[in-house]
């Protein structure tokens, strides 16, 4: 006899979330289903595409997993309206780039019944548009027993990917210095109008190439991982300093 296929509940179906339900029917280990407050007939079409049935937010959130992929700054809003549904013992993770906050949102919002485990997959529709295997994820465990949390981590690493653990405060620290900041260069190099050139040398291909990742990234997302990431502030004005200076001495020659 056949086991019953766990359920699992996108709530958010941006870019990230359409892409998470791709990958995750490919497993053929779950009944996916998307949730979107948008609910336009594009992205119904677009779930039943990738095998994820489009259903209402209540029902996502009352699935076996819940993955919210919405932005950070909408995050509070979002649990107030599904917390309700949630299914006892229910396994509650959200997909945010910043840790921190959503990890106290989702303990202040959300029931003691279900399970909390913060993630960030350090890639996206974009870079892992080749496969997930070599690619990043973090843990951050909130609330969450150590059987589960290792089920969870030997899932990941079934898919290929390097799971690290870490709690939220790590997290941040860490991404303000990688991902923040990197994101702040580019979007300099955006706004001075980088682009391929036939006078490319290696280095500003990879700028270009790096340019490119970030193409289909929202507004929304690039200022919440810089205003909601309580570390970036001080890793930008580092950065500023620090050009700042090397400008000075070369205008000193």
């Amino acid at each position: 006899m056949e086991m019953k296929r766990k359920t699992i509940g996108v709530i958010g179906f941006g870019a990230f979330g359409e892409f998470a339900c791709r990958e995750l029917v490919k497993t053929r280990r779950f009944r996916v289903f998307a949730s979107d407050e948008r609910g336009s007939r594009v992205l119904r079409a677009s779930a039943k595409r990738v095998g994820a049935r489009f259903v209402s937010a209540s029902e996502a959130a009352a699935c076996d997993v819940v993955i919210l992929a919405v932005p950070i700054s909408r995050t509070a809003a979002c649990l107030k309206r599904i917390a309700s549904f949630m299914k006892p013992d229910a396994l509650v993770l959200d997909v945010c780039s910043v840790k921190a906050l959503p990890a106290r949102e989702m303990k202040r919002l959300l029931p003691k019944r279900v399970a909390l485990l913060g993630t960030h997959p350090l890639f996206g529709p974009q870079s892992a548009k080749n496969g997930l295997r070599g690619k990043t994820i973090a843990l951050c465990p909130m609330r969450i027993g150590a059987n589960r949390l290792n089920r969870v981590h030997r899932f990941l690493r079934s898919l290929g990917l390097t799971v690290f653990i870490c709690t939220p405060r790590e997290h941040d620290a860490e991404m303000a210095r990688t991902q923040a900041v990197a994101h702040f260069v580019l979007r300099g190099l955006q706004e001075c109008g980088l682009k391929k050139s036939v006078f490319s040398t290696a280095s500003h291909a990879k700028l270009v190439e790096a340019l490119d990742l970030i193409q289909g990234d929202s507004q929304q997302l690039f200022t919440d991982m810089q205003e909601r990431n309580s570390f970036a502030k001080k890793q930008r004005r580092r950065l500023i300093a620090a050009l700042t200076r090397i400008d000075k001495e070369l205008n000193r020659k």
